[in-house]
């Protein structure tokens, strides 16, 4: 039976609420932020070797997080936080083995990391034993290390990993890493750094991997094998644009973004297309029926002069196509259906420009209208209520986004018979 045993709701939802936004944060971070290149950032060419996918002559289909980045011949193998943080955790304890199979250190071998913010932090990766800085905040250019090869590694590299969830243990002698985050998106793209990249030939195979299109469309095989930069000696005024909407020298959409509060949009029409990059040859991902909503982070203008609003899932929609919402509608075709004993079916058809709902119970034993736990999933237009009896009750729901709420709809529900009106 409902009761107030369900008093953490307002927690449950105030969580929902903060990792929403931190979802959102982070993929304003990866275009915003102006993290450094975390080795030798004044070499001619940072060598990459992998991307997500690790690649040894052949393609590896397992997803392996972060980037391997190789020193230059004659390079000290220096390493740089790439933001001001603090180093929340430092292993030193690894010996120089170049052992593929080597564990030390949770395979990382020696290895440091360091806290950006709340749900950003980067891990440095097979460090060379005793070169460890002895500081516990840094600024971004501080060296805190130099390459080496310890841990799970065939030869002196840096893995470098983005981490957004991390829990500590032991007195922070201990960690687990919850989740990580595409590494390579935080630089891709830094146009400082876009003519210095140098990958494995083998990367620009990868069908697999989510850099296969960028990495072909900018970079070239070479007989060294190394993919170089398409473009340069070329600048922006002489590109010439193909059909996939890059620039046939390798520059890539070149557009100056300003952020935004996270805003609901609507399509002003069926069949808006939602987009790869902002440019219209871009592959389409989706459509958007008229009056569907997207979630708004930023906008810009590319090198054609044309406005394009990034969405909260890193897709593009162009700025004609959509508008800022009003109120969402109402939602309609409310229904419940009982589905055992003690629970029922409760659902609704989606409603024109809403991002999420609300749902809320009334029980003889309630005393007033609460939320219903049940409901977790608030973009779903459906879900199981458990917790009834052989009473009366009501549910209403109504439709939310950015702009505000519809009504509410309300729908009785007899628990000892399973009817509905």
């Amino acid at each position: 039976m409902k009761t107030t045993k369900y008093c953490l709701v307002f927690l449950i939802v105030f969580c929902l609420a903060v990792t929403s936004f931190s979802d959102e944060a982070l993929a304003l971070q990866r275009y915003f932020n102006d993290f450094i290149w975390p080795v030798d950032y004044n070499s001619s060419n940072y060598w990459i070797g992998a991307l997500d996918y690790y690649y040894d002559g052949e393609e590896h289909t397992k997803y392996r997080a972060g980037i391997d980045i190789y020193r230059e011949t004659g390079q000290p193998g220096n390493i740089y936080a790439i933001a001001d943080g603090e180093i929340v955790y430092k292993y030193d304890g690894c010996p120089h083995k170049n052992n593929i199979n080597d564990t030390c250190g949770k395979q990382f071998g020696n290895h440091i990391i360091i806290k950006h913010g709340e749900n950003l932090y980067s891990l440095y990766a097979h460090l060379k034993q005793g070169s460890l800085t002895g500081a516990t905040k840094v600024k971004a250019g501080d060296k805190i290390a130099e390459m080496g090869s310890s841990g799970m590694s065939n030869g002196p590299h840096l893995h470098l990993e983005i981490i957004t969830s991390i829990s500590f243990s032991n007195n922070g002698l201990d960690y687990t890493i919850i989740k990580k985050d595409n590494t390579f998106d935080y630089f891709k793209y830094n146009t400082n750094y876009l003519k210095k990249y140098a990958f494995k030939n083998g990367l620009l195979n990868q069908k697999k991997s989510r850099y296969y299109e960028w990495l072909n469309a900018n970079y070239s095989e070479t007989s060294d094998g190394y993919a170089k930069y398409k473009g340069n000696n070329h600048n922006y005024s002489e590109c010439k644009w193909n059909d996939s909407g890059y620039c046939i020298y390798g520059e890539e959409y070149p557009i100056k973004l300003t952020s935004m509060s996270p805003t609901t949009y609507q399509s002003v029409k069926d069949n808006t297309p939602i987009r790869l990059r902002p440019y219209a040859p871009e592959p389409i991902i989706k459509r958007l029926s008229k009056g569907e909503a997207v979630t708004v982070i930023a906008k810009g203008k590319n090198s054609k002069g044309n406005t394009w609003y990034l969405l909260d899932d890193e897709t593009w929609v162009y700025s004609e196509n959509v508008k800022a919402a009003g109120k969402p509608a109402l939602p309609s075709g409310v229904g419940i259906e009982k589905t055992g004993s003690n629970e029922a079916w409760l659902f609704w058809k989606p409603a024109v420009g809403a991002i999420s709902y609300e749902v809320e119970y009334l029980s003889p034993t309630s005393n007033g209208w609460k939320t219903d736990p049940d409901y977790k999933d608030k973009t779903s237009t459906s879900y199981i209520t458990t917790g009834l009896g052989a009473k009366v009750y009501q549910f209403r729901v109504r439709a939310v986004n950015s702009v505000g709420k519809s009504d509410w709809v309300t729908i009785t529900y007899d628990g000892s018979t399973g009817s509905s009106r």
